[in-house]
């Protein structure tokens, strides 16, 4: 085989890699951080939420 053919069998090789393992692993690393990111979105809103009411309740 000639130089050429053994580099784009690499190259292939590389891009199945990426398809199968890679972006599947980031995706889901992502997805994970997104997560995290609206749990703490949520907590803030139940603090916030939990001042309002108590403010609510010394106001009357």
């Amino acid at each position: 085989m000639r130089k050429i053919e053994y580099i784009l069998i690499i190259i292939s090789i590389w891009i199945v890699f990426n398809i199968i393992v890679y972006i599947p692993d980031k995706i889901k690393q992502h997805e994970e951080r997104m997560l995290l990111h609206f749990k703490e979105i949520n907590l803030r809103i139940d603090n916030l939420e939990k001042i309002i009411k108590e403010k609510n309740d010394i106001a009357q």
